[in-house]
């Protein structure tokens, strides 16, 4: 079974938090900004080798819609500091198990 290369955004949040680049809000919004791009980026080259957009992309481009709104709002304007940087730890802790766990 194949797996499907990953970008990094997951880790440009805590390497902006760690060398202390960014404060915690503005580190989620470039981490999502980023994350946007190399999305939009593969799905070019995907749509370039294969004619077609995924069968699943308009339910996708709902649910990010969606998804973004929501997370963009809370962040922003409802979760202190704190809550966010929880929130992104148990974001890492799922990634990283993710690679041990799947094969």
């Amino acid at each position: 079974m194949a797996t499907i290369p990953q970008g990094g955004g997951i880790f440009l949040s805590p390497l902006l938090l760690l060398i202390r680049w960014a404060r915690t809000k503005t580190a989620a919004a470039v981490s999502a900004f980023f994350i946007l791009v190399n999305s939009a980026s593969g799905l070019r080259g995907d749509l370039a080798s294969t004619r077609r957009l995924p069968p699943l992309a308009l339910m996708l481009a709902v649910a990010v819609v969606i998804g973004g709104s929501a997370g963009s709002y809370l962040g922003s304007r409802r979760f202190p500091h704190i809550v966010i940087k929880r929130l992104l730890a148990i974001v890492l802790l799922i990634a990283g198990a993710k690679p041990i766990f799947t094969r």
